[in-house]
Formats: structure tokens, C-alpha cells, sequence
């Protein structure tokens, strides 16, 4: 509560205008002007600092000349000039008392008037930043123009730090900028070649972009005996590939000509292992699910020759014996015997002929010629050829030894004996 005291009579000394409520420089004194965000004069050093302009905790009694006459009201305990409120902020403000001492009536000290304690550095970017610390706000510099690169904020996070960012390169003039990411341009693709990249042979370029260079019209030599990309194998080398491992039992792997696959011709596989391979019929004890009923036949054991085809040599035929056909297990077939002979079967003349089984063929009608100075199986002689035999193995002293016509016999009739040799011969 203010207590106004009547002061009519009395004698003051003039009070100094400072921090006294203005609207214009002229009503404040010499060295002072209106503060125009205050509204109160303050000296010019400070003017519109917005600084706290106590002097202090004051004593409870204010001073003012007004029109001649002095009045005195009562202090208000916080320390300002105002001598109409008392808000215990410490600030000029003669309608809010927020309890800040900055005068915008916002609470937060920062006297801008939103509310907000903005601090540059804490990796927030608040208030009127625009950025802060790690806080980019969503930008990066590729939204703000840049090719790529890493993007970051100045130390008084007012702006953007983009001393990292990559510009856009000028791609397409031939000229290798090295700051902007390229690394070739055009047909300039500097020191760089298709041998420096890791191929044998071809023209590098450089793809659209000036960041890659352009392989496409560099290849590798086939036939250097040595894998390149894209080959599976070349001359003389085939990595760690044999015929083996292509499934062969034994050979020399080689390489196509086109270095795109192997050459297997030089391996084979061994005929005799028990194993069918490819190409073979059967192997050894390995018959597959072959039988001799699968192969058409009655019964019978079926067995593998040693060329790994089938031995069928144990296979009882069907009994159709005895209808002409020579079916399969069938030699011959009655009268027909396909294109066999007596002479192909070792005789010199007769008639060929085939068993009841049709299994083998009947040469009882095939026979030899008595007279042809061969011996023949059956004849003890034939002609001039006696074998071993003469005149002395048959008891004879001399002669010569000769077969009876019907070559079953020897004819002695050229062998003698000696008389005189002192020993009795016949007759």
C-alpha cells in the first residue's frame, strides 16, 4: 500500500530522470535518452541494452518533481525505479512481473520473447537455430545441392558447415576432377587401362557417371594356360579338375577350345571294376537289373564278357526252337543255319545242320576230304603227309612210307627189309 505525503511548503533539490517513465528524449535529462522498448531514460551507454536497470534494493521512499510540487510514494521492495508497480522482478517492466529481470514477460531469460531456453551445442536444434551439433534437422548435402559427403553444423548453429560435401562434378568435359568423386572422364581415363584393371587385352572407358570405369570392351586371352575370370579353364590348366572328377575312372583331362568347358575325350573308364560306366552294358558282377528274362529269354544265369557286353551264354531260350527263325539265345533253327558252313565250322565239305536246342549247330554231316595231303581230324594219314611216321617206324629197314587210300591207314607196300645187315626180316 502506497501512502502519499503532502509535500506543499516544502523544499526538494531536483532528482535525477533516470529510469523515470519517458515517451521522448526531451523528458529525459542531459547524457540520457527514452529507451523506446521500455519506455523509461536510461543513460545512452546502455540505451536499449535490455539489461536490468536496478540500482538496487531502494528504501521505500521515491522522489519525483512534477509541475513544481514534490511528491514522495511509498517503495515497492524490488530493487527498479518504477514507482507505480511493485512486481519483485527487478526489471523495468511496469505491467508483468515474470520473475526474469529481462523484461519481455516470457519467464525465460533469453529475452526473445518465446518461452524457450535455447542453448547452442546441446545437439538440439531449437528455437530460431538451424542446426545443432548432430541435430541437422533432417538436412543433408544432397537436399542442400551436393553431390554426397557428410554434412555438419557451424559452431554458432546459425548455419550449415559443408566443407565435407562433395559438389556436383562436371561430368563430361574430359576432365578428371579428382575433388568432385571422378575418377575417369570421357575418354580420359588418365594412366588406366584395361591391363591395369585386371584383364589381358582391350580399350577401358568410362561410364556415364565419371565415378566407374567402363570394362565392358575388356576381355582375357584363351589359350595363355591360365584361368581368367569368365573362363573355366584354359590350355594346359583346368585348376584342380581331373577326369575323375568329371566321373571318368582314368585319363588326361584337357580344356576346350573356347576356355568355356572341359575336354574330356582323352578319358575313359575301366572295364572290369564291377562298376558300369558309361558305354558299357554291364561290369563285372555288375549286371545292373538286367536279366536273362529281360533280354527275352526263358531262364537262365546271365553274365557280363569281359568287353562288358552281355554273356548270354547261360540264358535258356524260349522254347520257339524248331520254327526256322533263329531267335535271340538261338544259333540256328532247323534247316537255318544264318550263314554258317561245315567250312566255317573247320570241315572241309558236307552239310551244316542245327540241334534240337537251336543252341549249337549239328556237324555230323560234315566231314573231311581223304586225298588232299592235309590230315584231318579222324584220318591217320592223308596222301603224301604221314605226319612223323616212315618205314622204320612201322618195323621197315628201308623204304618210303605212304596212306592208304582211304587215309585211315598206312600203305607199306614201298618199305623193305635189308639182307645181309645180320638180323632176319620177314620172308
Amino acid at each position: 500500500m502506497l501512502a502519499s505525503l503532502q509535500t506543499s511548503g516544502c523544499l526538494f533539490s531536483q532528482v535525477s530522470r533516470e529510469n523515470a517513465p519517458c515517451d521522448s528524449d526531451d523528458i529525459c535529462d542531459e547524457g540520457q535518452v527514452c529507451d523506446p522498448e521500455l519506455n523509461i531514460c536510461v543513460p545512452e551507454a546502455i540505451a536499449s541494452s535490455g539489461g536490468d536497470m536496478s540500482t538496487g534494493t531502494d528504501t521505500g521512499m521515491s522522489m519525483s518533481a512534477e509541475s513544481g510540487s514534490g511528491s514522495m510514494s511509498a517503495g515497492d521492495g524490488d530493487g527498479d525505479m518504477s514507482t507505480t508497480v511493485g512486481d519483485g522482478d527487478g526489471d523495468m517492466s511496469t505491467t508483468v512481473g515474470d520473475g526474469d529481470g529481462d523484461g519481455d514477460g516470457d519467464g525465460d531469460g533469453d529475452g526473445d520473447g518465446d518461452g524457450d531456453a535455447t542453448v547452442c551445442g546441446d545437439d538440439a536444434a531449437t528455437g530460431d537455430e538451424v542446426c545443432d551439433g548432430a541435430d541437422l534437422a533432417g538436412s543433408d548435402c544432397t537436399t542442400l545441392g551436393f553431390a554426397s559427403g557428410t554434412l555438419a553444423c557451424a559452431t554458432t548453429c546459425d548455419a550449415f558447415d559443408t566443407a565435407a560435401c562433395v559438389p556436383i562434378a562436371s561430368c563430361g568435359d574430359s576432365i578428371i576432377d579428382a575433388g568432385e568423386g571422378e575418377v575417369c572422364d570421357g575418354n580420359n581415363v588418365g594412366s588406366e587401362s584395361c591391363l591395369s584393371q585386371g584383364f589381358d587385352e582391350g580399350a577401358l572407358g568410362c561410364d556415364a557417371s565419371c565415378t566407374n570405369f567402363d570394362t565392358s570392351a575388356c576381355s582375357y586371352i584363351c589359350g595363355d594356360d591360365g584361368i581368367d575370370p569368365g573362363e573355366v579353364c584354359d590350355g594346359s590348366d583346368v585348376g584342380s579338375e581331373t577326369c575323375a572328377s568329371q566321373g571318368f575312372d582314368e585319363g588326361t583331362l584337357g580344356c576346350a577350345v573356347g576356355c568355356d568347358g572341359y575336354d574330356t575325350s582323352a578319358c575313359g573308364y575301366t572295364c572290369g571294376d564291377d562298376g558300369i560306366d558309361p558305354g558299357e552294358a554291364c561290369d563285372g558282377t555288375d549286371l545292373g537289373t538286367t536279366t536273362c528274362e529281360s533280354l527275352g529269354f526263358a531262364s537262365g544265369t546271365l553274365g557280363c564278357s569281359d568287353v562288358c557286353g552281355f554273356d548270354t551264354s547261360g540264358c535258356v531260350p524260349i522254347a520257339s526252337c524248331g520254327d526256322g527263325t533263329i531267335d535271340m539265345g538261338e544259333v540256328c533253327d532247323g534247316a537255318n543255319v544264318g550263314s554258317e558252313t561245315c567250312a566255317s565250322q573247320g570241315f572241309d565239305e558236307g552239310t551244316l545242320a542245327c540241334d534240337t536246342s537251336c543252341t549249337s549247330f549239328d556237324t555230323s554231316a560234315c566231314g573231311y576230304t581223304c586225298g588232299d595231303d592235309g590230315i584231318d581230324p579222324g584220318e591217320t594219314c592223308d596222301g603224301s603227309d604221314v605226319g612223323s611216321e616212315s618205314c622204320v617206324t612201322q618195323g621197315f629197314d628201308e623204304g618210303t612210307l605212304g596212306c592208304n587210300v582211304g587215309c585211315d591207314g598206312y600203305d607199306v607196300s614201298g618199305c623193305g627189309y635189308v639182307c645181309g645187315d645180320n638180323g632176319i626180316d620177314p620172308g
